[in-house]
């Protein structure tokens, strides 16, 4: 019910309000859909990635720690 009232709160306000939504709401689907691509392909995301990527290019753990 809440998101409801807030999309015709929304739709209410002045164009430029109810375009910011409009780009926010698929903003937040494209991350989503991005998330789920990543989990179904297996792709790791974050920082342990990065950190073993830099592990991989010889970088020390102390270097690892400071970047991450």
């Amino acid at each position: 019910m809440d998101t409801a009232q807030d999309r015709i709160t929304f739709v209410r306000g002045s164009k430029e309000e109810f375009r910011a939504y409009q780009m926010r709401e698929m903003a937040m689907s494209d991350l989503t859909s991005g998330l789920n691509f990543a989990k179904r392909e297996g792709i790791a995301i974050g920082e342990a990635n990065v950190a073993r990527n830099m592990k991989a290019a010889g970088m020390s753990a102390q270097q690892i720690c400071i970047f991450t």
